[in-house]
């Protein structure tokens, strides 16, 4: 019940929409998909990695083998140490990378 001496002060109404849009802005961020699983440039660099957005997956390959040019996300490591979560540092043809467990 509201008390009939309370005044309803113009900033009042600022903070309410402040209030409603931080909710919707929350809902709408705790829908969003995770990165879970995935390598992403930020967790590969935050654990010491060398991140490449568009490494060769070609790497040490000889000339006369083929291999497409393609371009593949890398975290390049040279210990697991390296890695973030749920990636171990492993030899590829691309060299030391962060592959998944």
């Amino acid at each position: 019940m509201l008390k009939k001496n309370v005044e309803f002060k113009r900033w009042h109404g600022g903070v309410l929409v402040v209030v409603i849009v931080m909710a919707g802005v929350l809902w709408v961020y705790d829908m969003l998909p995770r990165d879970e699983g995935r390598l992403s440039s930020y967790a590969c660099e935050q654990v010491g990695g060398r991140y490449d957005g568009c490494a060769s997956p070609c790497g040490s390959l000889d000339d006369e083998q083929s291999c497409m040019t393609v371009c593949v996300q890398a975290c390049f490591c040279e210990t697991s140490d390296q890695c973030p979560e749920g990636f171990v540092c492993s030899d590829e043809n691309m060299g030391r990378i962060c592959s998944p467990e």
